[in-house]
């Protein structure tokens, strides 16, 4: 008979073994097909970016003829400016000789402006002397004629002079002859007074002429002049002119050789991608083949094991059919009967019937209240969510344990007492007398039978447990990894006992984080361990039925703690959460492993986590903007790839509610202010452990990228734009006309590429600005990462859908502008279309301007903040974008066509996003063409069906989490940071 029961436990024994290998066969074949897909995928995409590349290099080649052609252009202008300028410096010699000529003219006609003085001064004096001389002339003659009658009357009667005071004719003859000289002296002066005086005269007349010739050489000399100077100012306009000209063409000129040079140097980085690419189809085609091979055997060895399972399996039939194992079969309940412990439970039960002591056991519906004072909670549903399992082997119920089984009852959790439960019968919770050597088989049996998709196991029920335990369902779901997780063990004074533990080099287990406030952001977050804290412990239902159970330990703590091990040993992960708390009622008492537990965990290693920090203004808010999803998926995709995350928001370190707890329950780590006083102090004291930092929005991290770069100087530092600011505040800035406007968006503009400078690589969302940085900034080390969102698919088809809506935040101010844009231009087109046709504006932070556009007549419907948009994208028609600037890609588009609802939308709503105008979307910016499109998209259900189609790949392409996932891959292997 033993050798026939060591024979059976053997073949049984063979037989798990068999199947346990084949199991493992079976994964290993599995993922071996899964690593072959992959291969398959990732050689297809490598073809598809080879041709890519060949594609972008041929467009490359063109854009340089272009750039040549355009470098000619230049040129030739540059040319033709350089004569204009040659002339005009000509232009400008000639008008100095010109100018130089008026002023020797002016000094010229100042001489004979002296000249002509100095005549007419001389005229003067001769015209003065000639009215002498005439005067004289006249006395003259007036002497000459009375001494003539006198000579006459001298001649006719000489007796007649007598008395005239000659006393001899000879005197009187001699007066004559001197009257004769004087009056022929008197002639010759008066002759050459005459001809000087003509000489004079003719001097003077000349003078005149020359004086008028000079005025008149003076007159001409000042309309030259005068012409000159209108020449002068038109050449200075136009040098002024052909000097801008000349500035501009030589910038032009210096932006094509810098476009013409960064092109080159792409095409170089291309010719090297398509190396690289062509290498790595190589590598991965040898890899496939390799694969394959391994396939092949992997398929070899699970037939074998399949043939030797098959063989264990006939061989543990013709033993289950033997005689013999009847037998044994039929006398097991025989031999359980006379088992020890079995003898005793027979025993009290023979006394209690023979004293008449016996008690009819309550039904598990009873409900009756521990003490007066407890409250009575509900009654437990059918299939509870969560069950507690209470491990009580003190003999008194006391008041404090009552007290704690009834608040944890309050929870609505089904409650399970094991252990020495007599004083607890009678009680409204499920009763399990168990001896403490048997509690393993209880925990082992319920969580192999339960329907609670998680049970807490709490080790004594005076342990004081607060906090809240449906938290443990929501941790297992928010974290896969995660199948056994403990509480946090506190104090009296809500420091920390334990979080998690570790093991010495004596192999005892020492608590974490001793003395450490529960509040502190290291604990306050969901994180795994190394080994699990056994007091109050979760353990996931369909985690621990995959681990195979719980293994034969000295104690319940042993067990759940050897549980543990095995789940680390399997990649799993050991979890603490710090939203529930625990107050141990005695100490602990040592636990001791079995040997094969023992060597496992003395096996395992800890490895060490990447530590990522993210940094935002706010902490994220993923159902009230875009870029709050993104943030938060990007948070997931790290925790995925095996990195520690840490959130920091800069602008408002207090607690943001649900918000903040749903990161914590993901393993993020938040400092709050009760943490640090200021963002630079939180990296000053642990700036150092991060190797890597993801840095959100030109307006938060411009005051955080240097304290990064001088506190955190190992980690490498990722700027994502998620727009970028100063270019959707230039277009606002267009379309508003104010100055001020545009001065704010060229402040940005400085602190944004500052931030692009500081950084080791830049995120960009849409092609179009990843594009613009590159021709403004060449040197910015740039990536192409668009937003990242869930693709579930179409939610509901065309028929039965009704209305358009919109979707955005309202402290964003384009979202604004596009609802009053969609509500005054665009709808009424709408309505006198389809009179019944209804609007719906959704969004979070509804200001008075946008409440102010409900007009329910109009069919216009302001929603205002919704938690769920599901509801709205399965019942609603058609999506709309009306945006009229911004910049990025726009979650309110990438959401719709991950659901396939059909968008309407602005080329500036779709810009870089890969969208193309009736295959994807409709793009329409004028209002009527805008309004006809919803209209079709109301009544034609084959354009919506194919929109829709053609929406959801678009957004798997582009949006999903596996396409951001790879790219963020990318990204991290470029810096020389892990991926795995």
């Amino acid at each position: 008979m033993a050798a026939l029961q060591e024979a059976t436990a053997s073949a049984n024994a063979k037989v798990a073994t068999l199947e346990h290998e084949n199991a493992s066969l079976n994964d290993e074949a599995g993922v071996r097909a899964g690593a072959l897909a992959e291969a398959q995928q990732a050689l297809a995409a490598l073809q598809e970016a080879a041709s890519s590349a060949n594609a972008r290099v041929a467009a490359f080649e063109y854009e340089n003829a272009c750039l040549k052609e355009e470098v000619a252009a230049h040129a030739s202008v540059l040319a033709e400016t350089q004569e204009a300028v040659t002339a005009l410096r000509e232009a400008t010699d000639h008008a100095a000789e010109l100018d130089a000529a008026l002023g020797a003219a002016q000094d010229q006609l100042t001489e004979f402006k002296g000249r002509l003085s100095a005549a007419e001064s001389q005229a003067q004096s001769l015209a003065a002397e000639v009215l002498d001389a005439r005067e004289q002339a006249t006395a003259a003659a007036s002497n000459l004629e009375r001494l003539s009658e006198l000579a006459s009357g001298l001649r006719n009667d000489p007796e007649a002079f007598e008395g005239g005071g000659f006393d001899d004719p000879a005197d009187m003859q001699a007066l004559f002859q001197n009257v004769a000289v004087a009056i022929g002296g008197l002639k010759r002066q008066r002759g050459i007074d005459a001809e000087a005086l003509e000489r004079q005269r003719d001097q003077n007349h000349k003078l005149i002429e020359d004086a008028k010739a000079a005025w008149s050489q003076a007159a001409d000399a000042r309309e030259k002049m005068r012409l000159l100077s209108t020449q002068i100012v038109e050449d200075n306009t136009v040098r002024t002119s052909l000097t801008s000209r000349l500035d501009e063409t030589r910038r032009d000129l210096e932006r094509v050789l810098g476009e013409r040079s960064a092109l080159e140097t792409l095409a170089v980085e291309q010719d090297r991608l398509l190396a690289e690419a062509q290498a790595n189809v190589a590598a991965l085609s040898r890899q496939v083949q390799i694969a394959g091979h391994e396939a092949e055997i992997l398929r070899r060895r699970a037939e074998d094991a399949e043939a030797l399972r098959q063989s264990a399996q006939r061989r543990y039939e013709k033993i289950s059919g033997s005689v013999t194992w009847t037998l044994v079969r039929r006398t097991r309940k025989i031999r359980e009967y006379f088992l020890p412990h079995r003898l005793k439970q027979r025993g009290r039960r023979i006394i209690r019937v023979l004293t008449g002591k016996r008690k009819k056991r309550p039904s598990v519906s009873t409900q009756i209240a521990i003490t007066a004072a407890a409250p009575s909670p509900p009654p437990p549903a059918s299939t509870p969510d969560l069950t507690v399992f209470i491990v009580t082997l003190e003999r008194q119920a006391s008041t404090k344990a009552s007290e704690n089984v009834a608040r944890i009852a309050e929870s609505g959790a089904q409650i399970i007492l094991c252990g020495d439960v007599a004083n607890w019968a009678g009680s409204r919770y499920i009763t399990v007398p168990s001896a403490a050597a048997n509690v393993i088989d209880h925990i082992d049996h319920h969580l192999r039978t339960s329907a609670s998709a998680t049970t807490v196991i709490v080790f004594g029920a005076e342990t004081q447990v607060s906090g809240d335990l449906g938290t443990f369902p929501e941790l297992f779901s928010a974290n896969p990894l995660m199948v056994v997780c403990g509480a946090l063990e506190v104090d009296h004074e809500d420091r920390v006992v334990a979080a998690g533990a570790t093991r010495n080099q004596n192999g005892d287990l020492v608590p974490l984080n001793v003395g450490q406030p529960m509040t502190d952001f290291r604990v306050a977050s969901v994180h795994s361990t190394e080994f699990l804290w056994p007091l109050v412990v979760a353990v996931d239902t369909d985690g621990f039925r995959h681990l195979g159970g719980l293994g034969v330990e000295s104690s319940g703590e042993a067990a759940l703690l050897a549980l543990a091990v095995e789940a680390r040993r399997r990649g799993l992960e050991v979890g603490v959460n710090p939203f529930v708390q625990a107050i141990r009622s005695d100490s602990l008492r040592p636990i001791q492993l079995n040997a094969g537990v023992e060597k496992t965990a003395g096996a395992l290693v800890h490895t060490h986590k990447p530590k990522v920090l993210f940094t935002d203004a706010l902490t994220p808010t993923p159902d009230r903007d875009s870029g709050s999803i993104d943030i938060y998926w990007y948070m997931r995709i790290f925790l995925e790839l095996g990195y520690e995350v840490t959130f920091l928001p800069v602008q408002d370190l207090k607690h943001a509610g649900r918000y903040t707890r749903a990161l914590q329950m993901l393993g993020i780590r938040c400092p709050l202010e009760g943490d640090v006083d200021q963002p630079w102090m939180f990296l000053r004291d642990f700036g150092s452990e991060f190797d890597l930092v993801m840095t959100y929005r030109a307006s938060s991290a411009c005051h955080v990228i240097d304290p990064i770069r001088e506190f955190a100087p190992k980690a490498r530092v990722v700027f994502d734009t998620v727009d970028l600011h100063f270019l959707r505040e230039h277009r606002a800035a267009e379309l508003s006309g104010s100055r001020e406007d545009m001065e704010h968006a060229l402040r940005t503009r400085v602190e944004e590429l500052k931030v692009m400078k500081l950084s080791d690589a830049t995120i960009l969302l849409s092609s179009l600005e990843y594009d613009y940085i590159g021709e403004i900034s060449p040197e910015t080390r740039r990536y192409l990462i668009s937003i990242v969102r869930d693709v579930p698919g179409v939610g509901a088809p065309a028929a039965g859908r009704r209305g358009a809506m919109f979707v955005g935040g309202f402290k964003h101010a384009p979202n604004t502008d596009a609802a009053v844009f969609l509500c005054s231009e665009i709808w009424p087109r709408v309505r006198s279309r389809d009179p019944l046709a209804e609007l719906s504006i959704i969004g979070a932070d509804v200001s008075p301007e946008i409440q102010a556009l409900h007009n329910p007549s109009q069919g216009i419907n302001i929603v205002g903040f919704v938690e769920d948009l599901d509801p709205f994208y399965k019942s609603m028609r058609v999506n709309l974008a009306p945006l009229r600037y911004g910049a990025g890609v726009k979650g309110k588009v990438a959401a719709s066509l991950s659901v396939g609802l059909p968008t309407v939308a602005t080329p500036t709503a779709v810009e870089g996003m890969f969208l193309e105008d009736g295959r994807d979307v409709l793009v329409c910016e004028d209002p009527e063409a805008f309004a006809e499109a919803v209209v079709r998209l109301f009544r034609d259900d084959v354009l919506w069906e194919r929109l829709s189609c053609n929406a959801v790949k678009a957004a798997q392409d582009t949006f999903s989490i596996d396409a951001a996932r790879s790219r963020l891959k990318t990204m991290l292997v470029d810096l020389g940071l892990p991926t795995e």
